[in-house]
């Protein structure tokens, strides 16, 4: 039922994008910044700032999520993946050390919130009857996308010899990303709930 809604596949497609985007950004950061002759202890620490200032959005997100309706949770989403658009193109707009702090500050305040709304989205739009299913679904078509993003990234680097170009595809799919998250309407819940296990 849930995967013959609209809903089920422009969620999975913007969080596919936000999940391999988060990928890429962890696991090519520290050269990206060493790159442009940072030193590696100190590219490390910068990085630190993306998961502090992630903390306090993940619990502010959570006050927030649960004192709005179903259809307003759409809007959380989309803010959250524009902080971290945003934060990626003022990098690559401005390419300065003060841009790397504003895009990782950025970039951690919507990931914070995009951790506590993309589950709870998916509860609150599908249920908890078959949450474990739909989740597990979702998680099974979004993975290929986050093993091939990192290894495309690096095939970028190799063949261009910067991580710019990658970087900012990233950031427009992001962009687009946010803007279809705040379309991603809450399905009709169906006339009559199915047991998962009579599925499966």
């Amino acid at each position: 039922q849930a995967v013959k809604t609209v809903s089920f596949w422009v969620m999975l497609t913007v969080q596919a994008v936000q999940s391999f985007v988060v990928g890429v950004v962890n696991i090519h950061c520290i050269p990206f910044l060493t790159d442009r002759g940072i030193d590696p202890m100190k590219a490390a620490a910068m990085m630190s700032i993306w998961v502090t200032a992630s903390l306090p959005m993940r619990f502010l997100g959570g006050l927030i999520a649960d004192r709005i309706k179903i259809g307003q949770l759409r809007f959380l989403k989309g803010s959250s993946y524009f902080m971290e658009a945003i934060g990626i193109a003022i990098f690559l707009w401005y390419r300065t050390d003060t841009a790397i702090y504003i895009w990782f500050v950025l970039f951690g305040l919507g990931q914070g919130l995009a951790v506590i709304t993309n589950p709870l989205i998916r509860a609150r739009y599908f249920g908890r009857k078959a949450l474990g299913s739909i989740q597990g679904v979702q998680s099974m078509l979004q993975m290929p996308f986050a093993v091939i993003a990192p290894v495309y990234a690096g095939w970028v680097y190799d063949t261009t010899g910067s991580y710019e170009r990658a970087f900012f595809q990233f950031a427009i799919l992001l962009g687009v990303a946010a803007a279809l998250a705040f379309f991603n309407f809450p399905p009709k819940p169906p006339a009559r709930i199915t047991d998962v296990r009579q599925i499966v």
